[in-house]
């Protein structure tokens, strides 16, 4: 049996209270080694039903604010954008200072194929100043 909806449950309950309007002559009912009366049966379903109707109110209200935010940001974004560019191009994009101001710096670029093509260059040029031999270049050498 699937469980039933908030919807479900309060159609019920606004439904058995007529059981109270229908049969006047109910005073109390047993059940559990209990005896509840009628005024505390008809106030404890009318508190849920109230219980029900608050949240329902609290829901909207949350949806409403969280409009209000989302207008709110909309409306505050280009602001950000151009303070963000604006320190970018007063401080510099890389600087660590940015963050001092909740902007994080631009992250170093990747090496361009010139940029490797000198580094691989200065590596061989330094091999052969300091004559540093590979293991298979070692084992070459007889002697």
């Amino acid at each position: 049996m699937a469980r039933r909806t908030k919807l479900e449950v309060t159609e019920e309950i606004t439904a058995m209270l007529k059981v109270f309007d229908d049969f006047p002559d109910v005073e109390d009912i047993q059940f559990e080694n209990k005896k509840l009366t009628r005024g505390k049966m008809v106030q404890t379903l009318r508190s849920y039903l109230a219980a029900v109707q608050r949240t329902r109110q609290a829901s909207i209200a949350h949806r409403t604010r969280v409009a209000e935010e989302r207008a709110a940001l909309a409306a505050a974004h280009p602001i950000v954008l151009r303070i963000r560019l604006f320190l970018r191009t007063r401080v510099g994009p890389k600087s660590p200072l940015l963050r001092s101001y909740g902007v994080q710096p631009l992250r170093e670029g990747k090496k361009t194929v010139d940029v490797k093509l000198q580094a691989i260059e200065k590596a061989r040029e330094t091999r052969k100043l300091r004559k540093t031999m590979g293991r298979k270049q070692r084992r070459a050498i007889k002697g």
